[in-house]
């Protein structure tokens, strides 16, 4: 009866000990897949009237993990000076290999009217003075990880002149790593 109890007892310890273990790994792969950084790369001017503004925003996603990431969907909103302007989605799955670098598109539609509302008085800033001109995009990234989905939170923020430049100054803000 001493040795069933004994036996019992290290499997019990055992079981723990690979649970506990499994909890650590995941916790660990989990950490590592969350080193990432996300800059901006490029907007195509789809087409543009007085009613609509339709273009597609390009945003580099770098996985500097040696993880494979596989992203389900992104949703995303887009502000213009901390006023909400529209929703863009990108429900497209798309693989990410480690060590290396992708683009996420995303269309985006606009209604140039609300846009000038948003501004105001200010609508020349669009073109003059674009460096008052901040945009921020709060967006929630779906992945697969193993066999459990993960939404990532994501916010990029910077101004309008640094996002039209051809080189973009270090002035943007994010909530993960400088893209090295």
């Amino acid at each position: 009866m001493n040795l069933k109890k004994i036996l019992t007892n290290k499997y019990v310890v055992a079981g723990a000990i690979s649970v506990f273990a499994l909890g650590g790994l995941l916790y660990y792969e989990y950490k590592r897949l969350l080193n990432y950084c996300i800059s901006f790369n490029r907007i195509k001017v789809n087409s543009v009237d007085m009613s609509k503004f339709d273009f597609d925003l390009f945003m580099n996603f770098k996985n500097q993990s040696a993880l494979k990431i596989d992203i389900t969907s992104t949703s995303a909103n887009v502000y213009l000076n901390n006023n909400f302007v529209t929703s863009i989605q990108n429900s497209i799955p798309q693989t990410i290999q480690p060590e290396s670098t992708s683009v996420l598109g995303f269309n985006c539609v606009l209604n140039p009217d609300k846009v000038l509302k948003i501004l105001g008085n200010n609508s020349s800033d669009l073109l003059l003075h674009r460096e008052k001109v901040m945009i921020k995009v709060d967006a929630k990234i779906k992945i697969k990880f193993y066999f459990i989905n993960v939404s990532i939170p994501y916010v990029y923020e910077t101004n309008l002149k640094d996002m039209m430049a051809s080189k973009p100054s270090d002035s943007s803000k994010s909530n993960v790593g400088k893209c090295k």
